[in-house]
């Protein structure tokens, strides 16, 4: 696949130049049998060239529908923001495998798990969820208590991206369990930072 994608490269390379085009061009067109198949390329092209975001509303345009697991995604930008801010002395493991069991019978995935680079030890999971709540599920708490026992160490944390009316910061045990805040409003970066400072001032991670 990569050799014909390098053949057609080269073949075209001569008589192919860049043309900017603008969302406008994308929906003042006429299709008919020939060409109707490029609509809704040409509609997912508006979108992105708009730099705009769906909505549940109604709009002025035609477009192709789909859907955005989002609990995923936040799982995703929260691990890989982390992994670019922790200071060097911490690691972050992303969807980390642990097997229980006999043979590995049953086996768990984590969301994060930060580690300490020079002694190797874990000092806290984290577990994102995606989802609107007064206060963190029964279920949810005792999912990341078990990952906690299972990686040996003493803090759990549980991630929201909205604050919750009924925060937890208690003990289960021998494991700390503290929900936070890892907001998606506004400046993303900005919010990152304030998740991180409140990691620090909570004792979660070492400064």
């Amino acid at each position: 696949m990569l050799h014909n994608i390098r053949e057609a490269y080269r073949s075209l390379r001569g008589a192919v130049s860049l043309k900017p085009f603008t969302p406008k061009d994308c929906i003042e067109l006429i299709y008919n049998r020939l060409n109707d198949d490029y609509r809704p390329i040409h509609a997912l092209c508006r979108f992105f060239l708009e730099h705009s975001g769906p909505s549940h509303k109604i709009g002025e345009h035609t477009m192709i529908p789909f859907v955005i697991n989002m609990e995923r995604l936040y799982e995703l930008f929260v691990a890989e923001w982390l992994k670019k801010n922790l200071p060097r002395d911490l690691s972050l493991s992303i969807q980390e495998k642990v097997d229980i069991g006999e043979r590995g019978k049953i086996s768990f995935r984590i969301d994060l798990v930060i580690n300490d680079v020079h002694t190797g030890d874990t000092i806290c999971v984290l577990d994102t969820k995606y989802k609107i709540s007064e206060k963190p599920d029964t279920d949810d708490v005792a999912k990341v208590v078990a990952y906690a026992e299972m990686k040996g160490c003493k803090v759990a944390v549980l991630i929201y991206p909205k604050h919750l009316d009924m925060p937890i910061d208690d003990n289960i045990g021998n494991i700390r369990v503290k929900s936070t805040t890892f907001l998606v409003d506004g400046d993303l970066e900005q919010q990152g930072r304030i998740f991180l400072k409140n990691l620090y001032k909570s004792n979660i991670i070492p400064k």
